[in-house]
């Protein structure tokens, strides 16, 4: 195995699961999103640990990624959140899918389909009540919802629609927020009225999950949380201390590497590509076998630090492809084969959060960004 492994905490996971149950109404259903690779940590473990704790529903957003779990027995019913080409619509129905729809033209397409097959699909009306991704509008849902039922093999299974600011304090985005709720609520009671069972009806994200119970319906959507991190803004974090969750999110993932070699350098040695990195003394320059092809990106570079034997260091010069340089200074200790953590609890050391927030990004990006060569291990 390589030395470069990201350590998948099993434990970690699960008391996330956890914390989101005690969090919600008793009975409310629980979706897991394990879309590019359960946001790095690999999908097929995370949907089995996911399976073992009696999770509701899992979350793709490919067809290919729903193979991938079908073929490895998972069972769990599966949410297909992004939109297919009508060629793969065959595929959809015969992993047992359940879509996202919202246009006539797909969800007679995907009627055709059923029909020709003699199968019956569950589908979930998506409403945009202002995300300005997919989903009708909220003018036409009881339309298209009715347009569903008309649909022999179709059955209405739920109605959903997303949230692009719940993980925001700002006052407008408050405000924004519960104004989508409201609309969305409005819709599902038209649909009811017109006579038609809305079925599951789920929105919340992780941010609604947390701070707009209002939101959470019959079932929720936690992303991020479950793997350890609170959304996007910097500023949810004041939501967290409020539900007193902060320090109950446990990061799941932990990325590790070794000293690969040790070379003494001079003073007015330069270091990587560019030569923008210029020892200013004598120094030692660990080279560790991980780069940006493993997920550990070039402007992570100036600024980066790593743990080799409890003493924190400075990544130097610019990242490589499948490497990158330390400098030990002198009579550092450190050895060929000593691990070194890049990111770790956010406790004992740095997570991807703090990664995520010095270079201006999010920790989705980071944790999705470590690429498939970097095995994972999982911990129970």
């Amino acid at each position: 195995m390589r030395a470069t492994v990201a350590k998948i905490h099993i434990k970690n996971f699960e008391h996330n699961i956890n914390l989101i149950k005690n969090h919600i109404k008793k009975g409310t259903k629980i979706c897991i999103p394990v879309k590019a690779e359960g946001y790095g940590h690999g999908s097929i473990k995370i949907a089995q640990i996911a399976q073992k704790n009696a999770i509701d529903y899992l979350a793709v957003a490919t067809i290919d990624e729903a193979v991938l779990l079908r073929k490895n027995q998972i069972t769990l019913p599966i949410l297909l959140l992004s939109i297919p080409q009508i060629s793969e619509i065959s595929n959809l129905i015969k992993m047992n899918l359940e879509p996202l729809v919202f246009s006539e033209q797909y969800i007679l397409a995907l009627q055709n389909e059923c029909k020709k097959q003699n199968i019956n699909v569950k589908v979930h009306l998506k409403i945009d009540t202002g995300m300005g991704r997919i989903g009708c509008s909220v003018e036409n849902c009881v339309e298209i919802a009715q347009i569903i039922s008309n649909c022999s093999n179709l059955v209405l299974q739920g109605i959903c629609t997303h949230f692009p600011v719940s993980d925001s304090i700002i006052p407008e985005d408050v405000d924004f927020t519960k104004k989508q709720i409201k609309i969305f609520s409005n819709c599902v009671e038209k649909i009811r009225s017109s006579g038609i069972n809305p079925g599951i009806i789920h929105a919340a994200n992780s941010g609604c999950v947390l701070a707009y119970p209002e939101s959470n319906f019959s079932m929720v959507r936690p992303g991020i949380i479950v793997y350890g991190f609170p959304p996007d803004m910097p500023q949810y974090e004041q939501i967290l201390n409020e539900k007193k969750l902060n320090d109950k999110l446990k990061p799941v993932m932990e990325l590790e590497t070794c000293v690969s070699a040790i070379l003494p350098h001079k003073k007015g040695d330069t270091i990587s590509y560019g030569r923008t990195y210029i020892l200013t003394e004598d120094a030692d320059i660990a080279v560790l076998p991980i780069g940006y092809a493993d997920g550990l990106l070039r402007r992570f570079s100036p600024g980066l630090k790593v743990k080799i034997n409890g003493k924190i260091f400075d990544q130097v010069g610019r990242i490589c492809m499948d490497q990158c340089m330390i400098n030990l200074k002198k009579n550092s200790g450190v050895k060929v084969d000593d691990r070194v953590t890049i990111f770790s609890d956010g406790i004992d050391f740095i997570s991807a959060n703090d990664i995520a927030l010095r270079t201006n990004t999010i920790s989705y990006e980071i944790l999705c960004g470590i690429s498939k060569r970097v095995p994972r291990i999982y911990i129970e």
